[in-house]
């Protein structure tokens, strides 16, 4: 029974790997990264200076630093 689980589970994510029909445009053409994400304190919030802070921020700041592209 496990077996058979777990092929129906391979096959679902092999059914669901397709390549994109409209390519995104490079980060270099747009020289920004546009990121959503919801407040919270290990996510995204503000501190007491009113700077923002959390970890998901701290992660893509980092990420479009090394990118060279701004975030928003």
């Amino acid at each position: 029974m496990d077996t058979r689980r777990l092929l129906w589970i391979l096959a679902l994510l092999a059914a669901g790997c397709t390549t994109s029909t409209t390519p995104v445009a490079p980060l270099s053409e747009g020289r920004k990264l546009v990121v959503a994400t919801i407040n919270g304190p290990a996510t995204y919030s503000k501190d007491a200076q009113g700077r923002p802070v959390g970890l998901e921020y701290d992660l893509v700041t980092l990420f479009a630093k090394e990118l060279g592209v701004e975030t928003e």
